[in-house]
């Protein structure tokens, strides 16, 4: 695998660690030069604060200050076009869930990403993510609005 497509995972795992991570400023912060949008929620954000304000005000946290979650990302698609330093992704998410004081993890919701990504200064960076949820479980311990 070449350099250019690890560091796209990596962004993907990125992503899943700050949302799970409850860290919803460090999650603007890989939108800051990104379009972020969800066809099951009728959003639209660009840029850090946006995206970080959108997370704050749809994630439930609890006590330990995650949402108590684990979002797993499959099914990577990525085709890159180094001459032009683009790239596009799509990818499969399963999040998973664990209320406090319970000893269940439930599948709360699985779908998918499509993304676009740019390489600048050496970096590959998002510029636009899409999610689409295909199914849903029960969101209502996780999200304010579903």
């Amino acid at each position: 695998m070449s350099d250019s497509y690890m560091a796209i995972v990596n962004l993907y795992s990125r992503y899943a660690q700050l949302i799970d991570a409850g860290d919803m400023q460090g999650l603007g912060k890989i939108f800051t030069n990104a379009d972020f949008s969800s066809a099951s929620l009728d959003v639209h954000h660009r840029g850090a604060e946006a995206v970080a304000e959108h997370f704050s005000n749809r994630v439930k946290l609890y006590a330990d200050g995650t949402p108590r979650t684990k979002h797993v990302t499959t099914n990577h698609l990525i085709e890159i076009d180094e001459g032009s330093d683009h790239a596009t992704g799509a990818a499969y998410f399963t999040v998973l869930q664990e209320l406090p004081g319970t000893k269940h993890v439930s599948i709360i919701c699985a779908g998918r990403y499509e993304d676009e990504f740019a390489r600048l200064d050496g970096r590959w960076h998002f510029v636009k993510r899409h999610i689409i949820r295909d199914l849903d479980g029960d969101l209502s311990e996780h999200l304010t609005r579903f």
